[in-house]
């Protein structure tokens, strides 16, 4: 039998079995993976991962990570540890409990890591409200490791927009699936659950609930164990090339061990694939601590975008709503997916602060930002109106074309042990 191996000055040599079994050593922890012919450590080891959801999924789908010797890694979750995670977070001890899962995960994974040298950031907070779409762009595959269908779907929408394939792991009871996504050649999650197809900006009144009730979905460790090393082993193909299931779900059932796959159906309508961005301009000068006046000042005089440059916002902004009881006008200043139903209320109708006043009309809820605008507006940053670290910011310049720009100065704040100072 004849085997190829890459020699220590990468030449290609021509080996028999009794020969291959020499460069065989337990000294290495990845030498049995690296005895699959198709197999490239090198492209592991170099290969960007992120990671979105630090969860039960989340929690396995690291372990395998840190095990096949990825190293540049970075995890993104909101949530805090509770007791009830315990049972199915490989990660997490009884010491945990309370702490943020992205911060202990990446702490886990360090520790787990068998890579030289590896580079685990995380971030805490709401990947839809925080997070921008620049982030996308830095990483060679992404994982959904989540517990909802509306942070799916955003997921879907920045993957479309700078090109990246993603894969989708979900779990419920003792059944799983995993999905591997590319909208620009197969079907997208917008195609596979087309009852939320809108690209739109949220509706200005769906106020978020300070009280939301929590999607708690009954399933055990067994199911995220196996739906991780189905996520991971599609990751480790998509980054080797070795032919992942793109465009393919991978079902299981573990009531009854039926395993099927499908092929996900390309719906005509989804706008997808027409959704990606070919040119992104970084900006190292750029990020979203900057005012919305310096923005405008940069890409009409360095980016050539014209004195009348727009910056189209992907998200609504809420200045000023009116009282329908007395028509008073109150001064609201915060972007619409962070705002919540009890900070919208009359001072003078509801003078504690409940019952909330439903608004008359709109009076000034901005999609779109000249410089023309209020000054008292143009003061604000780019985070002060909903604009996320790393984002890619669209604007239209004076010819009516479109640009977009990345918030650049963001990135080493944002992921450190990768872009931060050498």
């Amino acid at each position: 039998m004849k085997f190829i191996i890459k020699s220590p000055v990468d030449k290609t040599i021509i080996r028999d079995d009794v020969q291959k079994e020499r460069f065989f050593s337990e000294d290495d922890p990845h030498a049995r993976q690296k005895l699959i012919d198709w197999w490239d450590q090198d492209k592991i080891e170099n290969a960007r991962v992120l990671v979105i959801g630090a969860g039960a999924i989340g929690n396995e789908t690291l372990k395998n990570l840190a095990l096949l010797g990825f190293r540049n890694i970075l995890i993104c979750d909101m949530d805090t540890i509770e007791a009830s995670n315990l049972s199915r977070t490989v990660l997490f001890g009884r010491r945990d409990v309370g702490k943020y899962k992205a911060r202990a995960a990446a702490q886990r994974t360090m520790e787990l890591a068998l890579a030289q040298d590896p580079k685990i950031d995380y971030f805490i907070g709401d990947i839809i409200t925080e997070l921008g779409s620049g982030v996308y762009r830095y990483f060679d595959i992404i994982l959904g490791c989540l517990d909802n269908n509306k942070t799916r779907y955003h997921v879907d929408n920045m993957c479309a927009q700078v090109g990246k394939i993603w894969i989708n792991a979900g779990i419920k009871e003792l059944a799983l699936s995993v999905e591997v996504y590319d909208s620009s050649t197969s079907a997208c999650y917008h195609c596979y659950k087309p009852e939320n197809t809108s690209l739109e900006r949220d509706p200005c009144l769906e106020y978020k609930k300070r009280k939301a009730e929590a999607g708690k979905v009954a399933t055990v460790q067994i199911a995220s164990a196996i739906v991780s090393a189905l996520q991971v082993q599609e990751a480790v193909k998509v980054i080797t090339g070795k032919g992942a299931a793109i465009g393919q779900k991978l079902f299981f059932q573990g009531t009854t061990n039926e395993y099927e796959k499908i092929n996900l159906r390309v719906n005509p309508e989804c706008i997808h694939p027409y959704l990606k961005i070919n040119e992104v301009i970084e900006c190292e000068q750029l990020s979203n601590r900057i005012t919305l006046r310096s923005f405008l000042r940069y890409v009409s005089k360095k980016a050539n975008s014209g004195k009348n440059a727009t910056i189209i916002l992907d998200r609504t902004f809420i200045a000023y709503e009116r009282c329908k009881q007395c028509g008073k006008i109150i001064k609201i200043f915060k972007p619409s997916g962070v705002l919540y139903d009890d900070e919208i209320y009359c001072s003078e109708c509801n003078p504690n602060g409940y019952n909330r006043c439903l608004v008359v009309k709109d009076v000034l809820k901005l999609h779109e930002i000249t410089a023309d605008a209020p000054s008292e507006i143009l003061d604000l940053t780019l985070e002060a109106i909903g604009i996320p670290k790393l984002h890619i910011v669209c604007v239209r310049d004076e010819n009516g074309e479109h640009k977009y720009y990345e918030l650049t100065g963001d990135k080493s704040r944002l992921m450190p042990k990768t872009f931060g100072k050498k």
